[in-house]
């Protein structure tokens, strides 16, 4: 268990860059576009999927414990993918500012107190590529490939990312292209970490190998 704590310390940058991602959520340079398309105009404000939205909270949280008590190695990699997701998207907000505008909320219900709360705590600036949909495709990535969570559980988890997507659209927190830029981003860093703890292997099998037959070459 202490080993494990020891490990769950590794998460920390990543919640060091949300803190860094709240103080840059504000117009930075003056100038903000808008990627916002016809189609995007077309989606309809759908109340009920702000709890798909807060459920992600749920999603990454779990993704990190399972991952951290059950396969180590992929807890890094995880939380790497996460961390340079993350950064690679806080740089693209300095150069390149987006904004998505949002409707008014009227009620008092539940829903709709929860989305002025959302609102409140995530300025619309700062959605290209979108951060929500970046982890949530990390997190089904890593999930789905886990070779000890049962099948029928990994289809479960891969709908539920599905919807924490689309509520990025249906609660007007991002336009369509901010989703795609997101799941395009995730894909591509995975691949990134993958590509480099592949080299990263070769090299050190390469350098035992050398040392072995040097090795070898010393006691003949």
């Amino acid at each position: 268990m202490r080993n494990k704590l020891k490990h769950a310390f590794f998460v920390l940058p990543y919640f060091v860059i949300g803190v860094l991602y709240q103080y840059f959520n504000k117009p930075i340079n003056g100038e903000v576009h808008s990627l916002m398309t016809s189609v995007d105009r077309s989606i309809p404000f759908v109340k009920a999927f702000i709890i798909p939205y807060y459920i992600w909270y749920i999603f990454i949280g779990f993704a990190i414990v399972y991952l951290l008590v059950n396969n180590t190695k992929e807890y890094y990699k995880y939380v790497i993918c996460l961390c340079v997701g993350e950064l690679i998207c806080i740089c693209i907000y300095l150069n390149f500012q987006t904004t998505v505008p949002r409707p008014i909320v009227v009620g008092n219900d539940i829903l709709s107190n929860l989305i002025r709360n959302i609102y409140e705590i995530d300025r619309p600036y700062n959605c290209f590529p979108s951060i929500h949909v970046l982890t949530t495709s990390i997190t089904m990535i890593y999930l789905w490939k886990n070779k000890d969570l049962k099948t029928w559980f990994k289809i479960v988890i891969q709908i539920v990312g599905i919807s924490i997507i689309l509520s990025t659209l249906f609660v007007k927190q991002h336009a369509i292209i901010d989703a795609v830029a997101g799941s395009i981003l995730a894909l591509s860093v995975f691949s990134f970490i993958n590509i480099m703890e592949e080299v990263g292997v070769r090299y050190w099998r390469r350098k035992q190998y050398l040392s072995l037959t040097t090795k070898k070459k010393y006691e003949i």
